[in-house]
């Protein structure tokens, strides 16, 4: 039975390295990696293989590299090398680099971080240092890339230690990453695969010693140089982080995120880098693993996974590579060993990682609600992605759905499995945290709207036939991103459900009718007389007329002559 404490996810050990010595101060309080807890409680009976899930993130140092059909493989681990360099008309067929994360003030066009603080509970804002380099023999790759072609590697370092505060409260900081990249000859053209990122921030103290090596291997080393072991150290608690990585401007798709209650957003840095800027909390990581018998299902896994190959044998049971929480098989080999893993976690600490899913489009929205209140129906279909970072999401789950969520049609939701023990290593609840970012423009596009939704419903459901738990939570808005947070579900295989809700519609209000007032009635009069018209009477005029001998007098107003008379007088 396990006993270890949950303690942050600590294992609580004395440094028992050979000959070492701890500078500047104690590094007394170790975290070891779910392999190396797995190796301190091997299994007293053979034929057994661990099966556990994190993500292997050390060492990562710059390199390119050409290769083709026929198994030939070259690996330039210099800038300045160009026999590695990308070119339709040689042997090579595939050429590859992984760029290290740097420090943007050093290396400008290149894979970096451009500035790095912790936001206290009161919001204050201490800002990190870079301080030192490690690694400092990596040569690096030189930025070939262009933005307009997406043509060409991004240029890449080794990493830097970063120091947040002052005196004997200074905290160092790690900040490790890698880019990969690949470029493929086809049919005498450029097929460029989608680039591939891990990047993550930790604490660190260092052990001293003669036995560390640059880029060794060391169980409980994050990392190390020669002459030092960087040991990684517990998070503080309630503190934010806020990075700015540097990126190229081809970046596309979806990011997960060891991350609680994330928001993000990008700012353009030139016509081929732009920053991604991430402010999140580290969340609390729920670790799942254990020694499994080998029967048919892990003889059949092992192979699959190459594992036999890749193991090191003692008394026939096997120390194998982790699978990554994020990877295709991950949430069904937790669920398919479930029973054998056991209910409880093997440890729970806080972390900060960030990573590429491997879906690169963005899915549909979900269809509009009709309640509570109408939205127009979705325009995904006429929504272009563009280039850039789509969306985050974040969870503290042992295993989940790598990529971005799915769309159900028949619910209308965006749908996320995880996945991870019901208990934290400690006996108490693991309690799930989920976060969900994405750009406005996005989904404003896909459902066609002018404004956005003031909130989500969030439904949690554990399998079939189970009630679902719904919860409305509140959408934010940080530089044209929107964001969701839900937290306090258990696990241990939930599936969770997001549906955007409308605003409702403002109930129209009755504009009253203006009153009729009520008549005035006046006081009855006599009508006074009417005078008799005055009629004037008319004047008469007479004139005298002739026709021949005939003589005749006309009066009249205004007299005439009949026809045939002439008027004499």
């Amino acid at each position: 039975m396990r006993t270890w404490s949950k303690c942050a996810g600590l294992i609580l050990l004395a440094l028992a390295f050979a000959g070492a010595t701890i500078s500047p101060s104690s590094a007394e309080t170790q975290m070891l990696e779910p392999r190396a807890i797995l190796k301190l409680v091997p299994p007293t009976t053979a034929n057994h293989v661990m099966i556990y899930f994190s993500e292997n993130q050390v060492n990562f140092r710059s390199f390119t590299s050409a290769s083709n059909e026929s198994g030939e493989q070259l690996l330039c681990t210099e800038s300045t090398d160009s026999k590695c360099a990308p070119t339709l008309t040689s042997k090579w067929t595939r050429f590859g680099a992984d760029s290290s994360v740097g420090n943007c003030a050093v290396a400008p066009e290149s894979i970096c971080v451009s500035s790095f603080s912790a936001i206290a509970e009161d919001g204050t804002l201490t800002a990190g240092t870079p301080t030192e380099r490690i690694h400092k023999s990596d040569g690096g790759v030189l930025s070939t890339y262009d933005g307009k072609t997406n043509l060409g590697f991004a240029g890449g370092s080794s990493p830097w230690i970063w120091k947040i505060g002052s005196g004997d409260s200074a905290v160092e900081y790690l900040i490790i990453g890698v880019l990969g990249q690949a470029m493929m000859v086809r049919n005498g053209a450029w097929d460029v695969a989608d680039k591939n990122l891990r990047f993550a921030i930790f604490p660190i103290k260092r052990v001293l010693g003669e036995r560390f090596k640059e880029f060794a291997l060391e169980d409980g080393c994050v990392a190390t140089d020669n002459g030092v072991c960087y040991v990684r150290q517990p998070f503080a608690k309630n503190l934010r982080f806020k990075v700015a990585l540097r990126l190229p401007i081809s970046m596309s798709g979806w990011l997960n995120g060891r991350l609680r209650q994330p928001n993000a957003y990008v700012d353009a840095y030139n016509s081929n880098y732009s920053d991604l800027i991430v402010e999140a909390a580290p969340t609390e990581e729920i670790v799942a693993g254990g020694w499994v018998p080998i029967d048919a299902k892990a003889d059949a896994l092992m192979k699959r996974r190459n594992f036999y190959a890749s193991a090191a044998v003692n008394n026939n049971n096997y120390d194998v590579p982790s699978i990554n929480p994020d990877d295709a098989e991950a949430v069904d080999t937790f669920n398919s060993f479930s029973e054998t893993l056991g209910d409880k976690a093997l440890s729970n600490y806080l972390s900060w990682r960030l990573n590429t899913s491997s879906h690169v489009n963005a899915p549909p929205m979900p269809a509009p609600t009709s309640t509570p209140g109408a939205m127009p129906p979705p325009t995904a279909a006429k929504c272009s992605v563009g280039t850039g970072i789509q969306g985050i999401v974040a969870t503290n789950a042992a295993v989940y759905d790598p990529g971005a969520p799915t769309f159900d049609a028949a619910t209308s939701t965006l749908n996320y499995r995880v996945a991870a023990p019901h208990l934290a290593s400690d006996g108490t609840d693991n309690l799930g945290t989920y976060g969900f970012s994405m750009r406005a423009d996005l989904i404003k596009c896909y459902y066609g709207l002018a404004t956005l939704p003031t909130s989500a419903s969030v439904s949690i459901t554990y399998g079939t036939g189970s009630e679902p738990k719904i919860s409305t939570v509140d959408l934010k808005v940080t530089r044209d991103w929107v964001y969701l947070n839900a937290s306090n579900f258990t696990y241990s295989s939930p599936t969770l459900k997001v549906k955007l809700v409308a605003p409702p519609a403002p109930t129209p209000v009755a504009t009253p009718a203006p009153a009729t007032p009520a008549p005035v009635v006046a006081p009855a009069m006599t009508p006074a007389a009417t005078p008799a018209p005055v009629v004037s009477k008319p004047v008469l005029k007479s004139i005298t007329c002739m026709k021949g001998k005939t003589k005749k007098v006309v009066k009249a107003v205004t007299p005439k002559c009949p026809t045939g008379y002439k008027k004499v007088a």
